[in-house]
């Protein structure tokens, strides 16, 4: 019997134009199709009586969820504001949130969509009282502000997900996963172990070019992801952080198999590379990845986070202006300006230091970070001289952070065409 193969083919066009688009590669095995949940995490707060302090403020909002299995029953809510007489009101019947999960597997329900409640604070209240009747199981999330969230005393956490699903499909040795393409450009692999407490912090996974070039990525230390989780029920484990792997094609077809003996999940992301002038994205190899959430669009921006300690390094040649766009990050304590100088170095010899301020951004937030807000944008270009350049930028601030972008001059530059 012929071993079945997972087919994913990329028809690809000569275009004169540009714009981003985002396609779901669908392959032919549909048996191999696993959905990782993948987003911002959420803290809710479960206790039958959670107890939040509110002196100094005048408005909650307040965010409840019942732990269901596919409708939940409804549920009551009283509150009291000291020891005042208390108020309730009902919650009706709501379906499971099928975009948000738990993140403790311990917890074999699933998320409602959310009650939302506003409650004014009268004058002279200093702490609320909230108690949940008739239905024990439900979790709430309290706001003074946006992203601005109140600990209760002496409540357990309940930790979900809220996000978009990544399709990913699981490599192993005796059923291929295949990629054809016969166009120039970019296919990105992110790829996941599954693991569980007994997972060992690694894996490979190989993959062969036209049936003769076979290239073998061992992946070292990998954690178990925060903020993703499988959507099917009859996978136990959790999937890892991920790991991206780059693999340059060419107008010429190929064919690119992967295989793994691991219980490695993979998505296939293609960028497609068309000839314009314009700019191009400078990557970095080390780096924490940030990415932002453009609020009107809902598209997302990576960044890359310097401080001190961690500069973004970055080698550059053939090009004669670069471009640098930077946002100061804010925690919650800090006053109105976030000033801060970050110091531009080539092969070790300060070029230049630069003074900015950012304010709050109100256009962007964190996909994944409730903790940080961004601050607005920062944007300069610098002038390259002729010749090889290893350029360093960071923090002069010890204790200051911030979000950063770089993009080089081409003639020819990478413009991409995201398949998904």
């Amino acid at each position: 019997m012929k071993k079945q193969q997972l087919y994913i083919f990329l028809f690809l066009i000569s275009f004169t134009s540009f714009s981003q688009k985002t396609k779901e590669l669908k392959p032919i095995v549909k048996k191999q199709h696993v959905s990782i949940l993948s987003g911002r995490h959420n803290v809710y707060h479960h206790s039958n009586q959670t107890v939040y302090q509110v002196a100094g403020y005048k408005q909650l909002i307040v965010y409840s969820r019942e732990r269901v299995n596919k409708k939940g029953l409804g549920y009551t809510i009283s509150y009291q504001f000291n020891n005042q007489k208390a108020v309730q009101y009902i919650v009706s019947k709501k379906n499971r949130d099928y975009k948000s999960a738990y993140l403790d597997k311990n917890i074999h329900r699933n998320p409602s969509l959310f009650y939302k409640k506003e409650i004014h604070i009268p004058k002279g209240a200093k702490f609320i009282t909230f108690k949940t009747k008739n239905n024990p199981l439900v979790d709430l999330k309290v706001a003074i502000r946006k992203n601005s969230y109140l600990k209760p005393q002496k409540a357990k956490k309940a930790v979900l997900i809220t996000g978009k699903a990544r399709n990913y499909y699981k490599l192993n040795s005796k059923t291929p996963t295949i990629i054809e393409t016969n166009q120039e450009g970019k296919l990105i692999v992110y790829t996941r172990k599954r693991m569980s407490s007994k997972s060992s912090n690694h894996y490979s996974f190989s993959y062969t070019i036209n049936d003769s070039i076979t290239e073998k990525i061992n992946i070292k230390n990998v954690k178990k992801s925060a903020h993703s989780v499988y959507r099917s029920l009859g996978i136990k484990q959790t999937p890892s952080t991920y790991n991206k792997t780059i693999i340059q094609t060419d107008n010429v077809y190929q064919k690119i198999t992967f295989s793994s003996r691991q219980s490695i999940d993979a998505r296939f992301v293609f960028k497609k590379t068309i000839q314009k002038n314009g700019w191009e994205e400078i990557e970095t190899k080390k780096g924490k990845i940030v990415p932002l959430v453009v609020n009107k669009k809902k598209t997302i921006k990576e960044y890359t986070r310097i401080d001190n300690n961690n500069p973004f390094n970055f080698n550059i040649t053939n090009t004669d202006e670069i471009k640098i766009f930077i946002r100061g990050e804010f925690q919650y304590d800090m006053h109105a300006n976030n000033d801060y100088v970050i110091v531009l170095k080539d092969n070790g010899n300060i070029l230049n230091t630069y003074r900015l301020s950012s304010n709050r951004s109100n256009v962007m937030h964190y996909k994944y970070n409730d903790e940080l807000i961004p601050g607005t944008l920062d944007k300069f270009s610098i002038k390259v001289p002729l010749g090889k350049h290893k350029y360093s930028i960071s923090i002069l601030n010890k204790n200051k952070t911030a979000l950063i972008r770089v993009l080089k001059k081409v003639n020819n530059t990478q413009i991409t065409h995201n398949l998904n």
